[in-house]
């Protein structure tokens, strides 16, 4: 991320001191065209497969930073293209393009981040409701333990659509909250205690304990008015 900045830090050097080398100062934004495409995917691949819901937290980070500087890399290029168009004919548009661009940028971040918000807070609900259905069915009137275990089941349906969404981006290359086989692992986990729970207390304990792990990498976002 550094690096980025530097270097469109350096662009805009260059920028201001040879103003009128369009073409190759458009040359030298392609960089930034190719991070705001690539760079949310190479996060994505270099995304550690061991233990993800230890790492839960940091995938979300990860995420929406890589998420953020690859929208701000893709507006600075856009305003360098833009800048090789206007310059050359209308230098009186600058300063409106510079400031129209300026709020695009505020307006990704801010959708962005404000979409982790949302969604964290919304997610760390929904697996509440779910810890608190499981604790439900044992104990329960032996002819509602069914209908217990199908609440249950019901909220893990909600959970499971949160941890399948990406966090980055409404668009179908983003980021899941967690990679399809860890949901399908506590997918088997969550039907076993579902069913084991009926005859044993404890048969949840371990589900309960994955639950709180997404709980806890929720709650640095978490914002009930976002």
């Amino acid at each position: 991320m550094f690096a980025v900045g530097l270097y469109a830090w350096k662009l805009l050097g260059s920028i201001a001191t040879e103003p009128d080398q369009v073409n190759a100062h458009l040359g030298s934004a392609m960089p930034l065209m190719m991070i705001w495409v690539l760079f949310p995917l190479y996060g994505q691949g270099a995304e550690p497969k061991n233990s993800p819901l230890e790492r839960l937290s940091g995938r979300i980070w990860r995420a929406v930073v890589s998420r953020t500087v690859a929208n701000v890399a893709g507006v600075y290029f856009a305003g360098v293209a833009l800048y090789t168009m206007v310059f050359p004919k209308r230098a009186s548009l600058l300063v409106t393009v510079t400031v129209t661009l300026g709020i695009s940028v505020v307006v990704a971040v801010h959708k962005t981040w404000g979409r982790l918000r949302r969604l964290t807070t919304q997610m760390y609900v929904n697996v509440q409701t779910l810890k608190r259905d499981l604790n439900l069915i044992h104990g329960s009137e032996t002819e509602r333990t069914g209908e217990k275990q199908d609440a249950a089941r019901r909220s893990w349906d909600v959970v499971r659509l949160d941890l399948r969404t990406s966090v980055d981006t409404g668009y179908g290359f983003g980021t899941p909250v967690l990679p399809m086989e860890t949901i399908d692992e506590l997918n088997e986990k969550l039907e076993k205690a579902i069913t084991a729970l009926e005859d044993d207390k404890e048969a949840a304990m371990e589900v309960l304990e994955d639950l709180g792990k997404i709980q806890r990498a929720c709650t640095s976002w978490i914002d009930s008015v976002a």
